[in-house]
């Protein structure tokens, strides 16, 4: 089962539906919602969610060096995750970004894959 990501208008609607009770609180539910989609509203939610898989990552990979059933590799995936995300909604100029990067690369990457990077 597949979910179809809600458009615009339908999160306009969608809040219409939700408390009916009269001209002036549909106003208000109308911008609780149009609150939710203000740029620095999802940025901060972005920001969060990077942070949150850099948390995890990190979690994980102190856990690895124990007898657990937690692997370097599960911490690779969290930490690239974090990484991707910052990297497709942040300007890499951001500290956070050169942060997970530079965590990512000096925790992850062996010898010859940093190699390869810096020559390019």
């Amino acid at each position: 089962m597949h979910l179809a990501p809600l458009s615009f208008d339908d999160l306009n609607s969608y809040a219409y539906i939700q408390r009916p009770t009269g001209a002036q609180g549909m106003k208000n539910v109308t911008a609780d919602y149009l609150n939710e989609l203000h740029k620095d509203t999802l940025l901060e939610k972005i920001l969060f969610l990077a942070v949150s898989y850099f948390c995890v990552g990190t979690e994980l990979r102190f856990l690895a060096t124990k007898q657990t059933e937690y692997t370097s590799k599960d911490a690779e995936i969290w930490h690239a995750k974090a990484m991707h995300t910052v990297c497709t909604f942040l300007p890499l100029e951001c500290p956070l970004v050169s942060h997970v990067i530079n965590s990512y690369m000096k925790h992850h990457l062996s010898v010859k894959e940093k190699e390869k990077l810096e020559k390019k």
